[in-house]
This record gives structure tokens, sequence and C-alpha cells, in this order.
């Protein structure tokens, strides 16, 4: 149902679907602090199936990691389900975004690196966190400048664009 909405929205051209929350987010009590302890088979079968459907049919403009932990790692900071599964298996070519304030208690850096464009809302604490990574070296330039690109490419997309 989530690819027939997603195909359904953007068929009107201007406007993206944002799928979220990407993955095992299944409470909101404490759902900053959960870690979602799943076999890999319960997670690829159950917990990743609708996504694989939502992204692989529906083609949606973003995708929005969860607060909440799987196996113990933060969803925002796991670059094998952020760029293994999400991006190399099923293909997915858009952004992804962090949910409010997921990567606070995790890792801005590792976000970035892990396969998130675009982390939520931003800010001041933010901006020095990633400056400092790139200065120390634990931010990938390359994966900052990937998550560059997919932000301009979003915007790009968007009907607010259209005018410039």
């Amino acid at each position: 149902m989530a690819a027939a909405v997603t195909r359904g929205v953007q068929s009107q051209g201007g406007v993206g679907v944002s799928v979220k929350h990407f993955c095992c987010n299944n409470q909101e009590d404490n759902r900053t602090g959960v870690s979602a302890n799943v076999s890999k088979k319960a997670l690829r079968e159950i917990y990743l199936r609708a996504f694989e459907i939502a992204v692989t049919e529906g083609k949606p403009w973003t995708v929005m990691s969860s607060y909440n932990r799987v196996n113990g790692r933060y969803v925002c900071n796991d670059m094998e389900l952020l760029t293994g599964v999400l991006r190399e298996e099923w293909g997915y070519g858009g952004l992804v975004m962090s949910d409010w304030n997921a990567t606070d208690p995790a890792s801005h850096v590792a976000a970035i690196n892990a396969g998130n464009d675009l982390i939520m809302p931003g800010g001041a604490a933010v901006r020095k966190a990633l400056l400092a990574g790139l200065k120390n070296g634990t931010l990938d330039r390359a994966a900052l400048d990937r998550s560059a690109g997919r932000v301009l490419e979003l915007i790009f997309k968007s009907e607010t664009c259209k005018d410039f």
C-alpha cells in the first residue's frame, strides 16, 4: 500500500513522499533508547520487507531513519542498513534523513558516513561536529559530498525550485 500511495502522491509532480521510520520503530515509549533485537531472518522477512516494497516499487524521494537501535546499533548510524541494504541491495538513490534529533544520542559524523544525507533539524552543534569530523579525519569527505549532492537533487526536483 505504501508503494501505491507514494506513486500516487508523486505523480502530481514537484512533490515527494518520505517513507518512515526505517526500521524496527515499533514503539513510542523510550523510542530513542530501545534496541529492537531481532534475528537476521526476522529483520529481512518481517521488518524490512514492507520498506523494500515501498522503496523499490514506490521510489519515494526520501526515507527517514528512525530513532531506535537495531541489535544494539542506532539505525541512523548503521551503514549496513542505510548503505548496504537500502542503497546497494535495493538501489535507492534518494535522500535519507534522520528523524528529529535522532543523531544527538548517536553520532552526527557516523550518520553521514553511514548514509544519512540530512541531519534534522541541524543547527550549530551538528555543524561543529561535522567540521571537527572533517578536520580530524573521522568524517569521510566523499560521504559528505554524496550527501550534499542528494540534498541538491531533492531541492531541484521540488515544485518550489521550478521558478529558479
